[in-house]
């Protein structure tokens, strides 16, 4: 997304990038491992590990998040193509995706992926690295003060 201009707006830009990267994608193989149990091996298009429930403009990939529960809310997506894209865009801003095949939702603390492919991160629109990679959550780390609107007094 970094390469692509912002003129139409955050959600109009990631959605034209994603629409890119479908037509030539593929899923690939990973292994990945939650917390202390066994590592699973499988296919898929995006594992999204969140924190809160929406990235990418708009989307909302992990409807469940609590970014103060201690825990990654892990969406994977298997076998998406680019006119799974096209058909179920809305579920994936309305968050209803995590109720269609091919999609899982996780929970954890750690998680560990490799794999024997080169598959490139993606955090927060850039591209860090590759995998391997492992991902701690530090519970507590960032405070957030929340204010109720409503509960303003009037000027």
């Amino acid at each position: 997304m970094n390469e692509t201009t912002k003129l139409l707006g955050g959600k109009a830009s990631f959605i034209l990038g994603t629409l890119k990267a479908l037509l030539q994608y593929r899923d690939q193989k990973l292994r990945l491992r939650l917390d202390e149990q066994p590592a699973e091996e499988l296919n898929a298009t995006t594992v999204a590990v969140a924190n809160g429930k929406y990235f990418g403009g708009g989307m909302c990939v992990a409807p469940e998040a609590v970014p103060h529960d201690g825990l990654f809310d892990v969406t994977v997506w298997s076998g998406y193509r680019f006119a799974d894209f096209i058909l179920k865009a809305k579920s994936l801003y309305d968050g209803s995706h995590v109720k269609l095949s091919g999609t899982r939702c996780l929970r954890c603390r750690t998680l560990t992926a490799s794999s024997e492919e080169e598959v490139l991160l993606d955090v927060d629109g850039e591209q860090p690295g590759r995998l391997p990679c492992r991902l701690t959550i530090l519970p507590g780390a960032i405070r957030l003060k929340v204010e109720d609107p409503t509960s303003r007094p009037a000027n």
